[in-house]
């Protein structure tokens, strides 16, 4: 067991939040109260391509400031970025602890339940605090979206994080949804409002394991009918109507399919079902976003 007075303690976390937490001020606390030779916190990072997302919303300086607000002087304070490999990683974090200290190796590294000691591979001794105070930024964060600020601060905000984030498209799915493998009768839908027809279909649930599953857990959403696929039509660019003038746009991917089983009706934002022999109809009884999508059915056919 290294002697903690002449050690050297490391925290790793991420502390992705407004404000520190009572349980993100218990372990900080913890480790000051050992009265190590030195502290260095290490503030974990996304991937440089990933930004401003849901676990990962702020940057490394704005959590650094927030640290040093509250605890002025306590710790050094760095960042280690995400790699895919824990060994890698932990090796990684093991130079750049060394390169801090001086080549000193007396560390202790801390962290909590759920943080990254399982995942450490590396040569130094590990300390899993464990907290009397519940810790949990990801509930903190959800808590927060609840919460409409109206401050300068808060809109700065806001349109940091949309101007840092890529640039992206929407994916969803259509569905072609036919009787049987005859490919004469088709259902096709109206959204409220709508005078045209459109495929069934929606948005990629992030619990969807394939464009595939996607489709078919979509046919059912919106139609009640159990469906199989027959195959792939093609992905397409939607004009779709609710992002005219947004630079993120909608990307679509439409399948053939056939009814297995289930009951015929209109659910979720669907307020019209309808049964229609696909020779009977024009160009003109399709929505504008679902024209290019029809016509190359039509050709597939």
């Amino acid at each position: 067991m290294t002697n903690k007075q002449n050690a050297i303690g490391v925290i790793v976390g991420r502390f992705q939040v407004h404000k520190l937490t009572e349980g993100h001020k218990e372990i900080l606390d913890f480790v000051l109260s050992q009265n190590h030779y030195m502290n260095i916190l290490v503030l974990g990072n996304p991937p440089r391509d990933v930004r401003c997302t849901k676990n990962n919303p702020l940057p490394y300086v704005s959590r650094k400031r927030m640290i040093e607000e509250e605890y002025p002087g306590k710790f050094e304070i760095c960042y280690k970025t995400d790699v895919m490999s824990d060994e890698e990683w932990s090796s990684d974090l093991d130079k750049q602890i060394l390169a801090i200290t001086n080549g000193n190796s007396d560390v202790i590294l801390y962290g909590s339940r759920d943080s990254f000691i399982e995942h450490y591979t590396g040569q130094f001794e590990t300390y899993e605090y464990q907290q009397k105070l519940t810790l949990s930024g990801t509930k903190l964060r959800e808590e927060l979206k609840k919460n409409i600020g109206t401050s300068e601060d808060f809109r700065r905000g806001c349109i940091y994080a949309t101007q840092n984030n890529w640039t992206y498209y929407y994916p969803t799915v259509d569905c072609a949804i036919f009787t049987d493998d005859s490919y004469s009768k088709i259902y096709l839908a109206k959204k409220p409002g709508e005078k045209t027809l459109r495929f069934p279909g929606g948005f990629i649930d992030p619990k969807d394991n394939s464009y595939e599953e996607a489709a078919i857990r979509e046919a059912q959403e919106e139609t009640g009918l159990k469906c199989k696929i027959e195959k792939y039509i093609g992905s397409f660019k939607v004009k779709d109507w609710r992002y005219f003038g947004e630079v993120e746009q909608v990307m679509t991917t439409l399948f053939l399919m056939t009814r297995v089983s289930g009951n015929p009706a209109p659910y979720d934002d669907i307020a019209e079902l309808h049964l229609c022999n696909i020779k009977d109809l024009s160009i003109d009884d399709i929505n504008p976003a679902h024209r290019q999508l029809f016509k190359t059915l039509i050709s597939s056919l």
